[in-house]
């Protein structure tokens, strides 16, 4: 599945979780694809 980089920062900082939004806007690419990307979204 295909997510937005940008939807994932949102969810993030909607939950107060500032560094990890900074850290997900620096490692993810644009377009993530959670299969490929599950370590970096764990």
């Amino acid at each position: 599945m295909q997510i937005d980089k940008s939807q994932i920062i949102d969810m993030l900082k909607s939950q107060g979780d500032t560094g990890n939004a900074q850290q997900a806007d620096q490692e993810l690419p644009q377009q993530v694809d959670t299969e490929q990307h599950a370590g970096l979204l764990g």
